[in-house]
């Protein structure tokens, strides 16, 4: 009985671990479709933390450069003295408040043009919001250097115009006037700032200013005057120097004589408001001329309408006609125009070497972007400058002409 009772035991543990071999050898067979289901969880897992870190990287810069700052890059020669060509500038829109999106329907992190093409636009015109500036805790001033659209550009929305910079001269309601170069404000001759250049006509004994020399001086304009009357001897070159560097150049050994280049007055030089018989005006004898304030009104007159026409049909959106003598604005007659916008004058330190309010007039609010407050990098690059000028900062700083400007990290723009 004993002998029976104890196989019996023996047959039921047998039976035992034949059920758990059984159930472990099930568990051996299904362990690598949950491993793969895990491993895939991950992947997704993984996938999903990347996605969702980069879009939150995106919305981050996107506030940072939409509300606080941004970075451009200096593509011209415009404001060279204080700003060079390759510069990497910083902008604080925080100074006179930023400026709400306009084309709100864009490509995160582009201005115009869509990346890897040429003229693809980045945006959605056909939504365009109303003018809307957040405070900010100062107002532009004269002497500021200004970062805004570019005005002429009116085939383009506002806020996707090409960036320019220039520095600021003229707030509504000031008078500006150029007499002989030097600009007056409001009747006051105004101190040039130690970096502005201006074009001189330099005759040396046929050698030209070194490349050591030049670049030593930090002269960075200049070029070969053809003489075909042979009036001078040796060459004639024109440079644009400032006031630091003119003194310089006219001490160097081989330079002859230094002429000054100052267009006389009521000689026409094709500036604004672009009519030769009432404004006989160029780039060194400019005004009088006012600067529109918002809210202030001016009486239209047959004189004056060359100099208000775009405030009022482009930056303002209004219908001018004339008929029979009179002015009418969007279907009514009248002989007034309230400005429903504050107006800037700009200019480039180049001041021979620049497009600004001198060409094409004044710049709307509603175009201005920020401040520029600070050098965050500068690069020179040996190509023709036609070559780079919409090149990136990244583009330029790894291209093979390259040169970084150490003394220009980190410097704050006066």
């Amino acid at each position: 009985m004993l002998s029976d009772s104890s196989q019996h035991i023996n047959d039921q543990n047998h039976h035992q671990h034949g059920t758990d071999d059984l159930a472990h050898s099930s568990d051996a067979i299904a362990d690598p479709v949950a491993s793969t289901q895990k491993k895939n969880e991950k992947v997704k897992s993984s996938w999903r933390e990347w996605l969702e870190a980069a879009f939150l990287a995106i919305i981050v810069v996107s506030v940072v450069r939409f509300l606080l700052f941004n970075m451009y890059t200096i593509p011209t020669s415009s404001m060279e003295g204080s700003l060079l060509v390759g510069d990497l500038v910083m902008v604080n829109k925080l100074a006179y408040g930023a400026r709400m999106p306009i084309t709100p329907l864009h490509f995160p992190l582009t201005h115009d043009i869509m990346p890897f093409t040429d003229d693809t636009p980045s945006y959605y015109s056909g939504w365009q919001m109303k003018y809307r500036r957040l405070p900010g805790y100062s107002k532009p001033k004269s002497g500021d250097i200004v970062v805004f659209n570019y005005p002429m550009a009116e085939d383009i929305p506002v806020d996707r115009r090409p960036f320019f910079v220039k520095r600021l001269l003229g707030t509504p309601k000031d008078t500006i006037q150029i007499v002989n170069r030097r600009l007056l404000v409001n009747g006051d001759l105004t101190k040039d700032p130690a970096t502005l250049r201006y074009n001189y006509f330099v005759q040396t004994n046929g050698e030209n200013i070194s490349p050591n020399t030049r670049e030593k001086l930090g002269i960075t304009e200049w070029a070969r005057i053809k003489d075909t009357m042979r009036t001078r001897v040796g060459e004639v070159y024109r440079y644009a120097l400032s006031s630091t560097q003119l003194e310089t150049v006219k001490r160097l050994e081989n330079v002859i004589r230094v002429d000054t280049i100052i267009r006389p007055k009521g000689t026409y030089g094709g500036v604004f408001p672009q009519n030769q018989t009432e404004y006989r005006w160029n780039v060194d004898q400019f005004g009088p001329l006012q600067v529109p304030s918002k809210g202030d009104s001016v009486r239209l007159s047959d004189y004056n309408i060359d100099i208000y026409r775009r405030i009022i049909t482009v930056y303002e959106g209004k219908e001018l006609t004339v008929e029979n003598g009179q002015f009418k604005i969007n279907g009514e007659a009248t002989e007034y125009y309230t400005f429903e916008l504050n107006y800037y004058f700009m200019a480039g330190d180049n001041r021979h070497n620049s497009q600004d309010s001198r060409q094409w007039g004044f710049v709307p609010e509603d175009h201005i972007v920020g401040k520029a407050v600070m050098l965050m990098g500068s690069v020179a690059n040996t190509a023709k400058r036609s070559e780079t000028r919409r090149r990136s900062f990244i583009s330029r700083l790894f291209s093979g002409d390259a040169r970084f400007r150490w003394d220009r990290l980190f410097k704050w723009i006066e």
